[in-house]
């Protein structure tokens, strides 16, 4: 059915996605496009979408210019085609039934085109899996860092606990086998020193100048080592520092008879070191003064 333009002729030629295929566009046989030196031919033949492009052909066979040579197909931009073609257009011509039409069809890739996508997929996936590799790397290595330092770390607190229970179980086996109550550890207040009381005045050590006495000054008695240097160090180091007997005793009053459990370094031996020294040091203390 041929259709004619009379007051709203540019709108045969426009072409969009409801346009059938098979439709033929009707021209002015030789009409001139602005611009264009050569004149149009008398129809053209709406084959369908190729992206944003539509494929058209001579219906006739007919040579047109802007034709391939080789398949007499062309190419145009939709947009293209609907400002500079389609208001030339005088009519146009549907096929007998548009149920019968044939349906638009993307344009088939050339065999290059599709081998290129092709590979281009195929990169992709590669790329694709590489990345999805080096990310699993990177996963792995941080799991086993952590599980080294975790390691390590569970290591060190068991280490530590037994070190501790060694300690604790030491202590309490030591004040169990102990008989007799030394000044500075009794059992009331095992901090503070209680020496048996003087026969005379005399025998009083005076006022608190035995606070002052360095524990370095009891490391030797009677020509024998009472502590070690290693001892009178972890003292020294301590926080706060023991450096005298009155530092001493007020500490283990503080810390009762586990006094010597927080201090790093001291150990059982050097806990009885001081407790030897100390015990010296009270016995000469109060030793009556020769007349």
């Amino acid at each position: 059915m041929m259709k004619t333009a009379e007051k709203k002729k540019t709108t045969y030629g426009l072409i969009d996605d409801k346009t059938p295929v098979g439709r033929v566009f009707e021209f002015d046989e030789g009409a001139m496009l602005d611009g264009d030196d050569v004149p149009m031919p008398a129809a053209l033949k709406y084959i369908g979408p190729d992206g944003d492009m539509i494929l058209l052909v001579t219906p006739g066979g007919e040579e047109w210019p802007l034709a391939a040579a080789d398949d007499q197909d062309e190419r145009i931009f939709r947009d293209e085609w609907n400002k500079k073609f389609a208001p030339h257009c005088t009519g146009y011509t549907d096929p007998a039934s548009l149920d019968d039409a044939p349906e638009a069809v993307e344009a088939p890739a050339p065999a290059a085109d599709k081998a290129l996508a092709e590979v281009g997929k195929q990169l992709g996936e590669a790329d694709d899996l590489q990345a999805r590799m080096k990310d699993a790397l990177r996963a792995y290595d941080e799991a086993a860092k952590n599980y080294e330092t975790l390691h390590e770390q569970a290591k060190d607190a068991k280490d530590r606990m037994e070190v501790a229970d060694m300690a604790w179980k030491s202590a309490a086996r030591a004040m169990s086998e102990r008989d007799a109550e030394m000044p500075l550890f009794g059992k009331a207040d095992p901090a503070v020193p209680k020496p048996d009381k003087p026969e005379d005045e005399s025998d009083k050590p005076e006022g608190d100048s035995w606070r002052e006495v360095a524990l370095v000054e009891l490391r030797k008695t009677n020509g024998r080592a009472m502590i070690s240097q290693r001892v009178i160090t972890a003292l020294a180091e301590h926080n706060p520092p023991i450096v005298n007997l009155g530092a001493l005793a007020d500490w283990q009053k503080k810390k009762g008879e586990f006094w010597a459990k927080d201090i790093k370094g001291l150990g059982e031996r050097g806990r009885q070191q001081i407790e030897d020294a100390v015990e010296h040091f009270w016995a000469k203390e109060r030793k009556p003064a020769k007349k």
